[in-house]
């Protein structure tokens, strides 16, 4: 049964939602670190947990009530996201009348909970950097390397999955 989730508009919907999700953090990362914004992508991919603290001390407490503000709407993003892939998943595979692949269906799922467990974690280092435990750090940074990898996965599998079928 189709819904509006998997329909063209629906997609379309969720794809203007990301999108403006995804303008939002890209207008704030740069008010975080008072420079381009990298430093947020750079903490990360950060195993160093001292050199992480003396980032994000830099930030000063203006840096850092920009931070919270681009958590929260990263939280936000990951979940439109996360809808958006699962729904052109599903929709891809109606359109090819096949059954869904289970795997497929949670890659994106697992791709938005870790975007959330690393922006949770990130905020608890943030706000206590120098009590947050050290294996939690590297937990950190593990999981959001983790999420980082699904993305190229993800979208192989949809241009080997529904693309070149075709060919």
């Amino acid at each position: 049964m189709k819904s509006w989730f998997d329909s063209k508009q629906g997609i379309a919907v969720l794809l203007l939602i990301t999108a403006c999700l995804f303008g939002s953090i890209m207008l704030i990362t740069p008010l975080i670190d008072g420079k381009q914004g990298h430093e947020v992508l750079a903490l990360q991919s950060m195993w160093d947990k001292q050199a992480a603290i003396a980032m994000t001390q830099a930030w000063g407490i203006k840096g850092i009530a920009y931070f919270t503000l681009f958590t929260l709407i990263d939280y936000l993003y990951a979940i439109s996201y996360t809808l958006l892939f699962y729904c052109f998943i599903t929709y891809m595979y109606q359109q090819k009348r096949i059954n869904p692949d289970t795997y497929m269906l949670r890659l994106p799922l697992m791709m938005g909970a870790l975007d959330g467990i690393e922006n949770t974690l990130e905020l608890g280092f943030v706000y206590h950097p120098h009590t947050f435990p050290d294996w939690l750090f590297i937990t950190h940074t593990a999981v959001a390397m983790g999420k980082w990898m699904l993305l190229p996965l993800i979208l192989i599998l949809l241009i080997q999955k529904f693309m070149l079928r075709n060919a």
